[in-house]
């Protein structure tokens, strides 16, 4: 499942839904631009328009068009002086052309994806089944605290959404948020934070690339003879894990053996903790303490 395109596929839904009046009703003359997007989500974006909205004359804008999806800021002057119907232009981010002032705000609306990653997000949290819904909540208040972006929140939201919400799968799609997978995260739910706080400081330990692997290892929090071994040979088979992501995702995709869930860690296998009193004082005799 490739998360990045299905993430892109619900924010330009979103898109079209929410100026789906304006776009429905445009009159020739009316000119329109969307920006904000990447030049790779573009086609897409272009294929879902020209489906839903044929009267709408809609292009890829292009230094030099190469083919009948683009369009040349030259070409475009023609048609947006014709006024023989509606236009529309993608022009992807951070885009340079030469006749950019032809298509300023003032000649051409701006449609942007401004607020819709919250929406994508809102929508995907409602889904989320009562039963479930608290152990999300426990991992996203946690970690918002430490700047996990909301998309990252939305791609681990797809991707559970894509296992039904199932409780026992939400832990293994962290490595979205740059975590290591954590199949037991939903075990406890008061541990979930104390797992999420280990997993973040393993990770941290791990890509302390100023240190050799066998130090970062050892710094670890773990039992002894417990997953070192393995953790070592991750990084002598992969040498281009450079940073957090590369190391969390290469574990998701090649590795469950390294899943949180098998890491022993002394201070999360406690259970219970039971305490024998033999004998108490008090400083107060006109009220000993009783049993």
């Amino acid at each position: 499942m490739n998360l990045t395109a299905t993430y892109y596929d619900h924010i330009t839904d979103l898109l079209l839904e929410r100026h789906r009046e304006e776009l429905t009703h445009a009159k020739p003359g009316h000119c329109m631009k969307i920006t904000g997007f990447s030049s790779e989500q573009l086609p897409g974006l272009l294929q879902k328009i020209r489906a839903t909205y044929p009267e709408i004359q809609s292009f890829q804008l292009a230094e030099s068009a190469t083919h009948d999806d683009q369009i040349s800021p030259t070409k475009l002057i023609e048609l947006r002086n014709q006024e023989t119907a509606p236009l529309l232009i993608l022009v992807a981010a951070n885009s340079r052309t030469a006749a950019e002032d032809s298509y300023g705000n003032a000649t051409f609306k701006d449609i942007t994806p401004e607020g819709l990653e919250q929406a994508l997000a809102g929508q995907l949290e409602s889904e989320i089944p009562d039963g479930v819904r608290q152990l999300f909540k426990e991992i996203h208040t946690f970690l918002q605290t430490f700047g996990i972006r909301e998309e990252h929140f939305t791609h681990l939201l797809l991707a559970w959404k894509n296992h039904s919400f199932a409780a026992d799968q939400l832990g293994n799609f962290l490595h979205h948020l740059q975590l290591i997978p954590d199949g037991a995260i939903h075990s406890d739910i008061n541990k979930v934070r104390s797992r999420l706080n280990f997993n973040r400081q393993s990770v941290a330990q791990l890509t302390a690339f100023n240190r050799s692997v066998f130090e970062r290892v050892r710094a670890l929090p773990l039992e002894k003879d417990s997953v070192q071994k393995e953790v070592v040979n991750l990084f002598q088979e992969h040498p281009e894990i450079k940073d957090a992501p590369g190391l969390v995702h290469r574990i998701a995709e090649s590795y469950p053996r390294l899943n949180f869930e098998h890491w022993a860690i002394p201070e999360l296998q406690v259970r219970d903790l039971r305490l024998w009193v033999d004998s108490l004082k008090s400083a107060d005799t006109k009220n000993p303490l009783r049993w």
